[in-house]
């Protein structure tokens, strides 16, 4: 089944089976460019197993974007992504902008390893933006985040209501002014 774009249906449970390159959805406003996995609107309520496979090179940069990363958004009790390695990204948007998902409402992120550049305002995060009421657990950013408002980190930039265990960040954090 589909799992990106608007095609998939984000309630259903995926297992990666194969690497994956993503340098081909670049900024190039051509019909390529990625579609974060799950919106406001629908967000992605399903499984998501890693398999302890990567995806890599994912670029992205519109400083008016919401809710980007691998995933936008996340909701629900039964949400989960786990077993995945992120390498080589470069993601810039607004708010709430993570390397693995912008913004987990109960949902839960279990070994996780993410490298790369992520930048924007404000909930700006290397694993998550924002983490409300939910898991991030055995997880490791060695991303560069920066961040020029307000609630900016190296797993996650906006905490409330959720838990944060035996993870870990050695990557750079930095607050920039505009």
């Amino acid at each position: 089944a589909a799992i990106g774009g608007n095609s998939g249906d984000w309630s259903l449970h995926y297992k990666l089976i194969a690497n994956i390159d993503l340098a081909a959805f670049t900024e190039a406003n051509d019909g390529t460019q990625w579609i974060p996995i799950g919106t406001s609107a629908i967000p992605f309520s399903g499984s998501f197993d890693g398999n302890s496979k990567t995806i890599s090179n994912l670029t992205y940069n519109d400083n008016t974007r919401d809710y980007l990363g691998v995933f936008g958004y996340i909701k629900g009790g039964g949400a989960e992504i786990k077993n995945l390695i992120l390498t080589g990204l470069n993601l810039i948007g607004k708010s709430y902008v993570g390397g693995l998902v912008g913004r987990i409402q109960f949902g839960r992120v279990i070994n996780v390893d993410v490298n790369g550049s992520i930048g924007g305002v404000s909930a700006i995060g290397g694993v998550a933006g924002h983490l409300e009421t939910g898991l991030i657990g055995d997880s490791h950013s060695n991303a560069s985040v920066t961040g020029s408002n307000l609630y900016i980190g190296g797993i996650v930039g906006f905490v409330e209501r959720a838990y944060i265990m035996n993870s870990y960040n050695s990557g750079t954090v930095q607050g920039v002014s505009e």
